[in-house]
């Protein structure tokens, strides 16, 4: 059926495709030209005036003299001649296409076991198996590895199904084929030219008008069973072409639009409210939505307070906000106005998160007239009086001077910190709580909140009121509590060292200010290696150890792969009978290319070049335990770093002491 609709936008896709293509071919000579380290200017040379059919280029004779005559010095390479035969229904045209040859140095690939993923931050997995599959695809062509041992040790579980559920869910999480990116720019580039020319829509009909149509691959909006094309495309990276690029931020308020008219009308203010806390790590480094540090959080939608009665209500606004403003003229008492049911449901999750508010602000929060609210806000207590029942605060334990808190940090084989902190019912003073059981102070980001007794009260440390010189800080001996615990001084709870000020303040914020030292990955004494870009001195903070946090048998399923390579990349910390470890096998930062060296296993004359001169450190910080890489003498520019990983290293890892490991 006709449609000028349908039409026009046919008509766009056959102007989006092919102004890419024509923009391809030229950012495509541009990269060409960009690897002849002879920098020669080149066009494709053609017998024939026509070329095939517009796509090449006449440029005169064949041969160097057809070519710009290089500098003086410079050999050129010689052109590649090939045939092309152009056939009709009554003709055939050959033609000779020359083309320079691009000679560019040969980039030695890197061993297969020093490539990762790139995170700035640690990713819980835990036992979670969402991505665990696909790493064994690496090894598909390698006759020597078995991929049944890894599953096998994924798949230790506590009921008898978990490996059978494992092996028969391997095919099925095999990553799809990805989708091609040119044609998914053609496609936003033919979206937005439609869009302009279906002006006369209104923004939230664009996306169904565009998907009905069915001429784009794949429709832009998402659905219950896939993603659509905006959200897959505003999640990757997509080629520079200009006409995409110039036009972005456009196409991307017009699909904002769009989007969010569309999920209001389906989902309501509670519901996006719920989600967000369900979803939400309020832990302090965090903060953030789905977040991929900390296991699932255990969040729940509380009321914040009692709101105020009316008479104080109204005291809360002191000036008229506006025309629709109640303070602009009287409201009647039997005035009424009518809202719907999720409306008014809306204004009381408000007032129940935020009880203060006035009216004034109570309407831009609902996007209502303010005399609306007033009258609203006058019912409220009839229609909603649960928001007026006393609240009973949840019980805590108190702090009392028989309370056993730790002095100093745990010693080899004692419990250590537990690695995500607490989170139970009642008070902790029972096993229930972690920290309890373990003989450690809660932390910001346990569930049991600030009013707990077992919250670390955070050092006393006072810088003086005239510093000596502009680099003096405090919290630098053991003097200072958390530095005796092992604890990064924290904004919020250590407040007299003043460490939300930084590292100018307080020497104890390293980690927490996230400035590492300059470095850089290069080739080392055993595979690459990493080396000081400056001068470190001794004691400095050269860089968090970032990698996936997984638990046993994840841990247990990465061994496999690391006895095979003859590398590991696990660290153990909070204790290791928690069964907690961080892995930079698969994703990680530079900090996973030192190398290990160690005085005692290499007796050799180079063993002092080979020497550790840097060491890991359990801290905690901001409410996360982390694994920090300190000097432990000046480190030289250029030179390369070594930990010492110990003696258990070469027991996981089948390889000769003195040979090339890489991680503990």
């Amino acid at each position: 059926m006709y449609s000028p609709r349908r039409e026009k936008m046919e008509d766009a896709y056959k102007t989006a495709w092919a102004s890419f293509y024509a923009w391809n071919d030229q950012e495509a000579e541009r990269v060409l030209r960009s690897l002849d380290q002879d920098e020669v200017e080149f066009d494709l040379a053609s017998d024939d005036e026509h070329g095939s059919q517009a796509m090449l280029k006449d440029s005169g004779p064949v041969g160097n003299e057809g070519l710009e005559q290089p500098n003086q010095g410079r050999q050129l390479p010689e052109p590649d001649v090939s045939w092309l035969q152009v056939f009709s229904h009554d003709a055939c045209i050959t033609t000779r296409i020359s083309r320079p040859r691009l000679h560019c140095d040969t980039i030695e690939a890197g061993p297969r076991y020093e490539s990762c993923d790139a995170i700035v931050q640690r990713v819980c997995l835990y036992e979670n198996e969402r991505l665990a599959y696909p790493r064994v695809l690496s090894f598909c062509d390698d006759p020597s590895f078995e991929p049944r041992k890894y599953l096998e040790e994924l798949a230790v579980s506590k009921d008898n199904g978990g490996k059978a559920n494992s092996l028969q869910r391997f095919k099925a999480t095999q990553p799809l084929a990805e989708r091609d990116p040119n044609l998914d720019v053609i496609e936003l580039e033919t979206a937005r030219l439609t869009i302009d020319a279906m002006s006369d829509l209104p923004s939230n009909d664009i996306a169904g008008e565009i998907d009905g149509m069915l001429v784009l691959s794949r429709q832009l909006q998402d659905s219950k069973e896939k993603r659509g094309l905006v959200t897959d495309c505003w999640q990757r990276e997509m080629p520079s072409w200009t006409d995409f690029v110039n036009n972005e931020d456009e196409l991307a308020d017009i699909f904002d639009a769009f989007s969010r008219q569309h999920d209001g009308q389906n989902i309501s203010l509670r519901q996006h409210f719920t989600d967000f806390i369900d979803s939400t790590c309020f832990r302090l480094p965090c903060i953030e939505p789905s977040c991929s540090s900390h296991p699932p959080p255990n969040n729940r939608l509380q009321d914040r307070g009692k709101p105020l009665d009316f008479k104080h209500f109204r005291a809360q606004s002191k000036e008229s906000c506006g025309v629709d403003c109640f303070l602009t003229w009287p409201v009647e008492p039997s005035e009424d106005v009518v809202w719907a049911e999720d409306e008014l449901d809306a204004l009381a999750l408000i007032l129940s998160q935020c009880p203060n508010l006035s009216s004034c602000e109570l309407a831009i929060t609902t996007d209502k007239p303010c005399r609306e609210v007033y009258v609203q806000r006058r019912h409220l207590e009839e229609r909603n009086p649960e928001l007026w029942k006393p609240r009973t605060q949840a019980a805590v334990v108190e702090q009392d001077s028989n309370m056993i808190l730790p002095e100093r940090p745990p010693k080899e084989g004692e419990p250590g910190l537990p690695p995500f902190g607490c989170f139970h019912s009642g008070p902790c003073d029972s096993d229930d709580c972690a920290c309890f059981k373990a003989v450690q102070y809660c932390r910001s980001s346990c569930g049991c909140g600030n009013r707990c007794g077992r919250q670390y009260p955070g050092c006393d440390c006072h810088p003086p009121k005239k510093k000596k010189s502009k680099t003096y800080n405090a919290c630098r001996s053991k003097n200072c509590l958390c530095v005796k615990l092992r604890r990064e001084c924290e904004p919020g709870v250590c407040r007299s060292c003043e460490s939300h000020l930084g590292i100018r303040s307080c020497a104890n914020v390293a980690m927490g200010s996230g400035m590492p030292t300059k470095t850089f990955v290069a080739e080392g004494k055993y595979g690459f290696g990493l080396f000081a870009r400056d001068l470190i001195p001794e004691g400095a903070f050269i860089g968090e150890y970032t990698a996936e946090i997984l638990g046993t048998s994840r841990g247990q399923a990465q061994d496999v792969i690391g006895k095979h390579i003859g590398r590991g990349y696990l660290f153990s910390f909070c204790n290791s009978k928690n069964g907690v470890g961080l892995d930079a096998l698969d994703a990680g930062n530079v900090t996973r290319f030192i190398n290990h060296g160690s005085m005692t296993v290499l007796p050799t004359p180079q063993a002092k070049k080979m020497a550790p001169n840097a060491e890991p450190r359990e801290l905690y910080v901001n409410g996360d335990i982390t694994i920090g890489v300190f000097a432990t003498c000046d480190i030289r520019k250029n030179q390369e770093i070594f930990m010492d990983y110990g003696a258990e290293y070469f027991g996981l890892t089948n390889v000769e002491e003195g040979d090339a490991p890489d991680q503990q």
